[in-house]
């Protein structure tokens, strides 16, 4: 299956998720963190489940999907998760159905956040056990410093400040010392690196 990888701004959007274990755990903390307003239907929720979420416990109900945008089907019975997928298309609802890729509208990715710089991976439904364990390594490339830069951008006022424009101050802070200073912890050091090309 081709699909098209986009990023959904999901903030304030209600999004259901039908499930109650570990790959629903996963499904709502991905949706919390997007900031969707997420209601789980399940009789049973896995320890630790995250929070906040609406909750109804109980088992899937046909109609159930009425009112959603976006449908999860992550429980551990397939044909629950079929039923999920019939009834969110009876009310044009685009579903995920964690239990037969070839059944779903959409597929959600592995993520490595840096502050706002999003960095997703999609096998296309095919094996996310490959997309968590690359997310893995890019987490390692691509650690905690990119989202001290983006902190210390905004803190210094830094896009509005720099005669040339943003593209132009990018381009000086990722082929200078910066980067590194913040890496080693040296963030006083950065800061005074970034202003030093600020106003000029």
């Amino acid at each position: 299956m081709k699909v098209l990888p986009i990023a959904l701004a999901l903030e304030n959007r209600c999004v259901l998720v039908v499930g109650g274990g570990p790959v629903a755990a996963r499904k709502v903390a991905a949706l919390l963190e997007a900031g969707a307003l997420v209601t789980v239907i399940s009789p049973e929720l896995a320890p630790n489940f995250p929070a906040p979420i609406e909750y109804q416990k109980r088992r899937f109900e046909t109609g159930d999907c009425q009112g959603f945008s976006f449908v999860f089907a992550a429980t551990n019975a397939r044909e629950v998760n079929r039923t999920v997928a019939a009834d969110a298309r009876q009310h044009q609802a685009l579903i995920n159905d964690a239990s037969d890729p070839e059944n779903s509208d959409f597929h959600t990715q592995a993520i490595v956040r840096r502050g706002p710089l999003s960095i997703s991976l999609s096998t296309e439904g095919e094996s996310p056990v490959v997309s968590a364990h690359l997310r893995r390594e890019i987490e390692a490339l691509i650690g905690p410093e990119w989202e001290e830069l983006f902190d210390l951008m905004h803190e210094t006022n830094a896009a509005t400040s720099h005669k040339g424009g943003r593209g132009a101050l990018w381009k000086l802070v990722l082929s200078g010392p910066i980067l590194d200073l913040l890496r080693e912890g040296k963030r006083s050091q950065a800061k005074a690196e970034l202003e030093s090309h600020l106003d000029h």
